[in-house]
């Protein structure tokens, strides 16, 4: 493809070449049109990497070929469908940054989903796609990889994403007055027992005689 953004092409390299060449073929891209990628954001696309390794197969794999691959397809169009309401959901309110990040989440789980050729099965790159599922982001994949499961609901799903992010919220908004009250806390600690008192001069002249 044209004009291609090397920030986007690496970082999705980093994360699955699947999404890479999905990029350069068909200009997938699920990144705001302002992204970069930082030197921060390298070593936490690395560190993704080095924690796919510790990802054990699900047990789901013992199956057949031919159940294993109607597992996959119906997780792929159920991924679309999350991901179409998702959306939705973030067209028609105001999107959250943890909803921004959780919709580029969906986006790529939707998208190496869908890259899979189930004709002919690839166990190395099935494990890989799950790895990267699970690797990239455990709290999301908590909710996600529940997708391969008979029983799957869309709306528990897509429920469950929007209470992860008002939970995270709130998990936030307890750390900040935690940390106030140490700041102060600190801070009137430091003021009673470390800051010398002043004497006066009634007092002085008492030490004096």
């Amino acid at each position: 493809m044209s004009n291609k953004n090397f920030a986007v092409l690496n970082s999705l390299n980093l994360i699955n070449k699947k999404l890479g060449d999905s990029y350069e073929k068909k200009g997938f891209n699920p990144f705001s049109d302002n992204f970069a990628l930082t030197s921060e954001g390298v070593e936490k696309l690395l560190q993704i990497n080095l924690q796919k390794k510790y990802v054990k197969s699900p047990k789901f794999f013992e199956e057949s070929e031919h159940a294993l691959s109607a597992r996959f397809k119906l997780a792929s169009t159920r991924a679309e469908e999350l991901l179409a309401k998702f959306q939705n959901l973030i067209d028609n309110g105001n999107a959250s940054p943890k909803m921004l990040e959780e919709l580029i989440y969906i986006k790529i789980c939707t998208e190496l989903l869908k890259g899979l050729n189930l004709k002919k099965l690839n166990y190395e790159e099935l494990l890989e796609v799950i790895q990267t599922i699970y690797a990239m982001s455990p709290e999301y994949s908590f909710i996600f990889k529940r997708i391969f499961d008979k029983d799957f609901d869309i709306q528990i799903a897509l429920t469950d994403f929007v209470k992860l992010c008002k939970i995270t919220k709130t998990k936030k908004e307890i750390e900040k007055k935690e940390d106030l009250k140490s700041l102060v806390h600190r801070e009137y600690t430091q003021k009673t027992f470390f800051e010398k008192p002043k004497q006066t001069k009634t007092k002085e002249r008492e030490i004096e005689r």
